[in-house]
């Protein structure tokens, strides 16, 4: 079976498919429009940490000191639930690994 790609969501999947739920984010520190967004993740710590892998695409969290952080607030798309804060953090270091197969 070929993987098929949701039209919705963009992900890629085999067999019967349901989209992750849809979060709201909202950057707290030197916000600016372009920071806010909607996500899909499982769950609100899966949403900042998916906030944080488009808002640190050109290393806006990493810097060459190491470790730093951005506070965000997120909550499901459409919902009157409180807001979840999250201290999103990344590191400088990038770790590769290969391990040798038999074929």
């Amino acid at each position: 079976m070929s993987y098929q790609k949701c039209n919705l969501c963009h992900e890629r999947y085999k067999g019967v498919h349901l989209c992750k739920p849809e979060w709201e984010t909202e950057h707290l520190w030197g916000k600016t429009f372009e920071e806010d967004r909607t996500v899909r993740a499982h769950d609100a710590e899966g949403a900042a940490e998916r906030w944080a892998e488009f808002y640190d695409d050109d290393g806006a969290i990493r810097n060459a000191d190491g470790c730093t952080k951005e506070r965000i607030r997120v909550r499901l798309l459409g919902s009157s639930d409180p807001w979840q804060v999250f201290d999103v953090t990344a590191s400088q270091s990038i770790d590769y690994s290969a391990q040798a197969v038999t074929e």
